[in-house]
């Protein structure tokens, strides 16, 4: 099996000639892959910075602390601006890293806007 790597992923969106990108990267360490993914028409939303697990994650979870807080209670019923939605995620994820105990620090969810993106999505808002 090949390891699925940020390059390689932008390698096959320009491929299949996909523009606008909104990219969730749901993982630990996430952050390191907004180098390779950003540019004007992407946007990149990851669940920990480069140096950070994310947490919530499991065999058992549906949806990952950053998962449930960004899409499932953001996205879903208070906001259809993926920004908004991630800043009040992030404090909604600090808040249940605290309470469940993790030790290795806040997660640091990232994200990264374009500015064709950005005008793109406002038409949704």
């Amino acid at each position: 099996m090949t390891e699925l790597t940020p390059s390689t992923l932008r390698k096959w969106l320009d491929e299949a000639g996909i523009k606008h990108r909104v990219i969730a990267v749901s993982a630990c360490f996430s952050g390191s892959w907004i180098p390779s993914l950003k540019d004007d028409a992407t946007m990149v939303l990851t669940a920990a910075d480069a140096d950070h697990t994310s947490y919530g994650c499991g065999y058992k979870s549906e949806l990952t602390f950053f998962g449930r807080a960004m899409f499932d209670e953001q996205l879903r019923t208070h906001t259809r601006s993926f920004e908004q939605a991630h800043a009040a995620a992030r404090e909604v994820i600090r808040k249940r890293e605290v309470e469940a105990g993790k030790d290795d620090g806040y997660s640091n969810p990232q994200i990264s806007v374009g500015s064709a993106i950005r005008a793109k999505l406002a038409t949704f808002q």
